[in-house]
C-alpha cells in the first residue's frame, strides 16, 4: 500500500464468494482493513483499523453460485507503516465478510502486504525578505516558512537553494541566506545555518501525525544580507525542502 501525502488513498479488498443456494440471496458484505498487530476485531482508528460497511462493498460478475465481491476503504496518509520502523514485524491485512438472506456469514482474510513509509511535507510557497539596501541585512526581521508533516513517519528536513538573481547579471549568493528554528538577528546569529546549493540536513519537531485535527508543523526563520555591488532591482531564487528520516 503506497499512500499520498496529506490525502486519502482508496484501497480495495476483493474476493470470490460461493453460495450453494445461488448468488441471488447474497445481501451484503463488509471489510476490516487493519494492521496485523491490532487484529481483525479492532475498533475504527485511522492509524491502523478501517471498517467499511455494505455501502462500500459491491458484488459483480455474478453467475450460478458465485459472485466477485469488492470492498473499499479510504486510508489516511498517516496510517502506520509496516515496511520499516516500529511495526516492521507486522503487515496489513483485510478481512472480508459476506452474508446471505439466511443470515449465514462467510469470512476470509486476504494475504498480508506492507503499508509503505511515506515521508512528505507541505511548505509555504514564498519567502519574502522585503526591501533592503545594498550592504544591508534583515537585522532582527525574519521571514518565516511553515513546514507541515503530511506523511506517516517522524521526519526532519534537508534544505538547498539557488543564488538570487534579478534575471540579468546581478546575483545575491545563496549562502547570504541564513535560517534557524527560532528568531535571530542576522549579524549576531551563532546557531544559524547558511543555505547552500547542496542539501543541508536540519532538525525540526515534526513527529508522525495521528489525526487530521491537529496538524504537525514547525517554523523555519530566515534572514539575508545584500552584498555591495548588487543591483537595486528585485531578486528571486528557489529554495527546496526535502523530507528525510528523523
Amino acid at each position: 500500500i503506497t499512500l499520498m501525502g496529506g490525502a486519502t488513498t482508496t484501497i480495495y479488498a476483493t474476493g470470490t464468494i460461493s453460495d450453494q443456494n445461488g448468488y441471488t440471496d447474497l445481501i451484503g458484505a463488509t471489510t476490516t482493513i487493519f494492521r496485523s498487530g491490532v487484529g481483525e476485531s479492532c475498533s475504527i482508528d485511522r492509524n491502523n483499523c478501517y471498517i467499511s460497511g455494505n455501502s462500500f462493498c459491491s458484488f459483480s460478475n455474478c453467475s450460478g453460485d458465485s459472485c466477485d465481491v469488492t470492498c473499499s476503504a479510504d486510508i489516511y496518509y498517516f496510517a502506520e507503516p509496516t515496511d520499516i520502523g516500529t511495526f516492521a514485524a507486522e503487515t496489513w491485512r483485510a478481512l472480508l465478510s459476506v452474508s446471505d438472506a439466511g443470515l449465514l456469514v462467510a469470512t476470509a482474510t486476504a494475504p498480508s502486504i506492507d503499508l509503505i513509509t511515506l515521508r512528505a511535507i507541505s511548505v509555504d510557497s514564498s519567502i519574502n525578505y522585503g526591501s533592503l539596501a545594498v550592504s544591508a541585512d534583515t537585522g532582527s526581521y525574519n521571514a518565516t516558512t511553515t513546514v507541515q508533516n503530511i506523511g506517516n513517519d517522524a521526519i526532519d528536513v534537508a534544505i538547498e537553494g539557488t543564488d538570487l538573481t534579478d534575471g540579468n547579471a546581478s546575483i545575491i549568493p545563496v549562502n547570504e541566506q541564513k535560517f534557524a528554528t527560532s528568531t535571530f538577528t542576522y549579524s549576531a546569529c551563532t546557531f544559524c545555518s547558511a543555505l547552500s546549493v547542496a542539501p543541508v540536513n536540519y532538525e525540526l519537531l515534526l513527529s508522525k501525525p495521528t489525526t487530521t485535527v491537529a496538524a504537525i508543523t514547525d517554523e523555519v526563520f530566515w534572514g539575508i544580507a545584500v552584498p555591495f555591488g548588487v543591483a537595486g532591482t528585485a531578486h528571486h531564487g528557489t529554495n527546496v525542502f526535502y523530507a528525510i528520516g528523523d
